[in-house]
């Protein structure tokens, strides 16, 4: 997957997701070029990763620098 930013020096790189993420649970579409990939990990923690689409490709939104990613904790 390639990472889309704000800026451009960096869009384009190939970026991969940690493997503690888990496994992809679904992708719900936001709106019309936006994506939610949902994952969920063995610890039962719920990540969150915005997609946008351009084109046929999808690339992780990487424009707000605030994270790749919303993690959901699980609680007791």
């Amino acid at each position: 997957m390639r990472n889309q930013g704000l800026d451009a020096s960096r869009s384009g790189f190939p970026v991969s997701l940690p493997r503690e993420w888990g496994r992809l649970i679904s992708v719900q579409k936001t709106d019309a070029v936006d994506y939610s990939m949902f994952l969920q990990n063995d610890a039962g923690e719920i990540y969150i990763v915005n997609l946008i689409q351009r084109g046929q490709y999808f690339y992780l939104n990487t424009y707000d620098y605030g994270g790749t990613a919303l993690v959901i904790k699980r609680g007791p």
